[in-house]
């Protein structure tokens, strides 16, 4: 049993508050009051506050809402903990309404300060293992979406990726885009080299390969027209599907471009995809990824080349799901 645990609790459970919801009802109570604020916040982390008092005991119990761990006080030890901070800031503080209940309730003694803090470096243990186990399902649902996706054959895949300047990322240098129409099994690859910045290369941090794409002929224009193309390949008369490595980053920088493109069917990163796939908690670079799938490459961080190679590798990870996962993994979510 973890630091302090003495038993589950078999019977009713009685009233209980999260040490989470009373931070904040009684921070947003002191509105603008930033110092007071701290003492609230401070004083809920301070181990004599569970172990300075008369209650001793309090517990440990699964959110309903987000399936989390999380330190639960009794209504003595809440009424105790509110009178100690009122004091502290000579003010009064609201009460707080209960607004969830929790599952596997465990009562547990924190008798000193080292209890305290082994009670709380586990909580964060177990509550990390618990976001990446949920983080592995919704990841795994993704794959079998894209599955999906794909069997239909009615979407448009859209891979991006965007080239900045190493020194100011504000900067953007090239832009690439394949399309696989699922509809017609056919590949389109494009790649946009910002005339406006042509005289900003990179090589000192990232590799400057903006010549070297390899799926085509370069176009050398604006970036006001990169967006117009994109936006004109984008709405192609499918549903689009957006393809990405780490797409957060690509979709921020689609943003600042300019670039007015609808809401897509469905979002995968290949990235979250491969740490699904293989158990693998360590995000892995492109190169990575292909050299794992066997998928030859040249000239990465060129941004047409990149996007071609991310949508083979997401095509790849479909194909090879049965390598990873058992079957009933994927069918059962």
């Amino acid at each position: 049993m973890p630091a302090g645990i003495i038993a589950p609790v078999t019977d009713e459970v009685p009233v209980l508050y999260r040490v989470e919801i009373l931070e904040k009802a009684w921070t947003r109570a002191l509105k603008q009051n930033t110092a007071l604020k701290d003492i609230v916040t401070r004083q809920l982390k301070v181990p004599e506050i569970y172990t300075g008092g008369s209650n001793k005991t309090f517990y440990l119990g699964t959110s309903q809402k987000d399936s989390l761990r999380h330190l639960l006080l009794s209504k003595g030890a809440y009424l105790e903990v509110k009178k100690g901070i009122e004091s502290l800031i000579k003010k009064k503080l609201p009460s707080v309404r209960l607004t969830e209940t929790c599952k596997e309730v465990e009562k547990v003694e924190i008798d000193c300060r080292s209890t305290y803090y082994r009670l709380l470096k586990e909580l964060s243990r177990c509550n990390k293992d618990i976001k990446r186990a949920e983080q592995e399902r919704r990841t795994l649902l993704s794959l079998r979406k894209a599955q999906q996706a794909i069997e239909q054959k009615k979407f448009m895949f859209f891979a991006i990726d965007v080239e900045s300047y190493e020194v100011d990322h504000s900067f953007i240098t090239e832009v690439g885009w394949t399309m696989y129409n699922s509809v017609k099994n056919t590949f389109s690859d494009k790649h946009y080299i910002i005339r406006e910045n042509l005289h900003l290369r990179n090589g000192r941090y990232v590799a400057d390969n903006k010549e070297q794409f390899t799926f085509g002929e370069s176009v050398y224009t604006s970036l006001l027209n990169t967006a117009t193309k994109l936006e004109a390949d984008w709405d192609s008369g499918y549903p689009t599907i957006l393809v990405g490595h780490d797409v957060k980053n690509d979709l921020e920088y689609l943003r600042e471009m300019g670039a007015k493109i609808s809401e897509p069917s469905e979002v995968f990163d290949t990235s979250n995809l491969y740490m699904a796939l293989t158990k693998n908690n360590q995000r892995r670079k492109l190169s990575k990824i292909l050299d794992e799938f066997g998928i030859e490459h040249e000239y990465l961080h060129n941004a047409g080349n990149d996007a071609h190679y991310t949508m083979e590798a997401f095509l790849a990870m479909i194909q090879s799901t049965h390598k990873w996962c058992e079957p009933s993994e994927i069918h059962s979510l």
